[in-house]
């Protein structure tokens, strides 16, 4: 690709990502309704803090509260959360488990703990690694110190990337099948289709396809069984950060039943740190995309400070200089927000 001229290529990708922030990924309510679109069967609500972090989630089934995740604890890159599950109304059992994330998105899980009651003792285990482009490189899950799955032999190809997926049962291997997941964005976060292969490794099993507009909004998804028509969700209907749409259950190639749900997604306008969307004719930024130089120019004197958020509304850096190294960020979408006396700049940037 870099065989072609970089301006041509950097303006492509300029053009592909520049609409999308990629931010419809933390949910903040979920309900599932009944088949008459109106009486809700289970609900999820979930509390962030001003970055992005979950402080508090619920879910409810029937009405009734299912699941409440608590108390979490956050340390750098690492959180420790309680998960009750309840029955009947009445608490049934309490966990810890503890994550630790890659980056400070906090989507990309390299370790997760799962303990005994006592809170000290491990039951389940599971290690992800990834290389500098955030892509999948290796997966191994754990039962009480015992193996029982892993993913390997990570092959990628553009947005694509293939593997092979083990389980183990008792320590023996107990099957091997192929998988392969296409990606819409450089966060490997939005999948556009997901294969499982037969033991061949040719044969398709199932398949997971999803659709997305210029925004990162789900838009279609449609999943198959070995060539047939599973599930698919319908009908959307975006009204701020909510989406509202169908799904339909098929069987036979039939459908048989119908629910409406709704989601709700956390906003970066709407945090503490949130970016004005102001501007000022008096400043400019380039170039855009990137590799790591931003120069910031017009009245460079009006520059009270700089500031550059990632798209989870995180402050990834604060300076005073209008010239700016962001060779070291990872690849992806930014924005920076210039205070001046006229008033706040802001501007999505790209750094490739």
């Amino acid at each position: 690709m870099m065989a072609v001229t970089a301006a041509m290529v950097f303006s492509q990708v300029a053009n592909t990502f520049a609409e999308q922030t990629f931010d419809w990924i933390r949910m903040t309510q979920y309900i599932t309704y009944a088949a008459d679109g109106v009486t809700e069967t289970s609900r999820s609500e979930t509390d962030l803090d001003h970055e992005g972090r979950i402080t508090d989630n619920k879910v409810y089934s029937d009405g009734t509260l299912f699941v409440h995740y608590r108390d979490y604890q956050y340390t750098e890159l690492t959180l420790t959360v309680w998960m009750d599950t309840y029955s009947g109304g009445n608490l049934s059992s309490s966990t810890k488990y503890q994550y630790t994330y890659l980056d400070k998105n906090r989507m990309q899980t390299t370790q997760s703990i799962s303990y005994a009651e006592d809170g000290v003792t491990e039951t389940g285990l599971t290690e992800t690694d990834y290389d500098n482009d955030g892509r999948e490189t290796g997966y191994r899950s754990y039962s009480n110190g015992t193996l029982s799955q892993q993913r390997r032999d990570y092959q990628y190809n553009g947005r694509t990337v293939t593997y092979w997926n083990d389980n183990y049962s008792g320590g023996n291997l107990s099957s091997s099948r192929k998988h392969q997941q296409t990606y819409s964005d450089k966060n490997w976060v939005q999948q556009t289709q997901s294969i499982a292969y037969a033991a061949d490794g040719v044969t398709e099993s199932s398949r997971i396809e999803t659709d997305y507009d210029n925004d990162g909004r789900e838009t279609g998804y449609r999943q198959y069984s070995n060539g047939t028509l599973l599930t698919q969700r319908r009908d959307y209907q975006y009204d701020g950060r909510t989406i509202i749409c169908w799904i339909d259950s098929y069987s036979g190639g039939n459908v048989t039943s119908s629910s409406k749900y709704l989601r709700t997604y956390a906003s970066i306008a709407n945090s503490p740190n949130s970016i004005e969307n102001v501007t000022s004719n008096s400043i400019s930024i380039y170039p855009n995309p990137t590799a790591g130089i931003l120069q910031i120019s017009g009245n460079v004197s009006d520059v009270q400070q700089v500031s550059i958020f990632n798209l989870s509304g995180i402050e990834v850096l604060n300076t005073k200089n209008t010239t700016i190294d962001i060779s070291y960020f990872s690849a992806g979408m930014y924005i920076v927000r210039v205070p001046t006396q006229k008033g706040i700049f802001t501007e999505k940037i790209l750094k490739y």
